[in-house]
């Protein structure tokens, strides 16, 4: 399954697919957002995005609750492929975040699963109270960690 057809079958799975860049999907009390990045981020053949989580009524940077955003620093997850383990522990990563950098003709089927399957598990596993232990349980909270906290 190569980018094109991944971005066809999140179609087909209730994502929103907007473009060839931004996707987002419902999941319980989360929203799951694929984001491409393009300009500098781009490489030859190969594509760079992250893949993002948050709670649905969490606020954005702007203290506004928005249906989809494509601002990662709306998101208290900013997760590459290797971050999607057995278990989700919450990091700041307001502007340190890295990008998964993926071939456009390679075989998107992992992606795929990760969006469909194991993020959305492990999401509702860790439950959106949790997220707000780990998150409080910061030394010193940033502007939208306050926020994200607001009721």
């Amino acid at each position: 399954m190569n980018y094109e057809q991944f971005l066809q079958k999140l179609k087909q799975s209730n994502f929103n697919v907007i473009g060839l860049s931004f996707a987002f999907c419902e999941f319980g009390e989360w929203q799951i957002s694929f984001i491409r990045f393009g300009g500098k981020y781009q490489t030859k053949g190969e594509i760079a995005f992250v893949i993002c989580a948050r709670p649905l009524n969490v606020k954005t940077l702007e203290n506004k609750i928005v249906k989809e955003s494509r601002n990662p620093k709306d998101y208290p997850f900013k997760l590459i492929l290797s971050e999607i383990d057995e278990e989700l522990i919450y990091q700041p990563k307001l502007l340190n975040f890295e990008l998964e950098y993926f071939e456009r003709d390679s075989d998107w089927s992992r992606i795929y699963e990760v969006l469909r399957i194991d993020l959305p598990k492990l999401l509702v596993k860790l439950g959106v109270d949790e997220l707000k232990k780990q998150i409080r349980s910061q030394q010193e909270l940033s502007y939208i960690e306050k926020i994200w906290l607001e009721e």
